[in-house]
């Protein structure tokens, strides 16, 4: 599986990029399909903004976004 991650407005220290694979790690228990996973890290205004994009065979995408004060 493909794994990318970016951050916009934030340093990716390697906790963050450790703590986004171990969580995206599980995905494929959910969907076996899924060959790539892009975690975008948004720290403007004040807050954190992670969305995941994972995408899989036939075309699918899912999509997932949270935002809050802190990474947890």
């Amino acid at each position: 599986m493909l794994f990318t991650i970016t951050g916009k407005h934030v340093n990716i220290t390697d906790a963050i990029r450790i703590r986004a694979q171990e969580r995206t790690e599980k995905l494929p228990k959910y969907y076996s399909g899924i060959n790539q996973v892009e975690v975008l890290v948004d720290g403007q205004g004040g807050k954190i903004s992670v969305e995941i994009i994972a995408r899989g065979e036939h075309s699918n995408v899912f999509v997932a976004t949270e935002t809050g004060e802190d990474i947890p």
